[in-house]
């Protein structure tokens, strides 16, 4: 029996998309109005920190020219997909799996 491990072939994709549902839509949208406050919030107290002006009339997160806001991460199992959405400022994070659908 030899102790060497042997590699498999590396697995070859076409295409794969991953997407959210309706549902999961709405629950990140719900999750957004409060990460995004305390978003601002963070940057606002950053800002007089460091004796910046903020630019915006009402505190709003700024994400750059580019937005970079949010992170989503789709994880295929061999039971279902697992979703997380993670937000750039805070580094919260929400967990969009349909487990229900496992």
């Amino acid at each position: 029996m030899s102790s060497a491990f042997e590699l498999r072939e590396p697995v070859q994709f076409k295409q794969v998309s991953f997407g959210l549902t309706g549902e999961q839509i709405n629950q990140l949208n719900e999750w957004l109005v409060g990460v995004e406050k305390r978003a601002a919030e963070k940057q606002v107290a950053k800002a007089s920190v460091n004796g910046w002006k903020f630019p915006y009339p009402r505190p709003l997160p700024y994400h750059g020219a580019t937005g970079g806001e949010l992170t989503f991460s789709f994880i295929p199992n061999g039971i279902g997909l697992h979703c997380k959405v993670t937000e750039a400022i805070t580094g919260e994070s929400v967990d969009l799996s349909d487990y229900d659908n496992w």
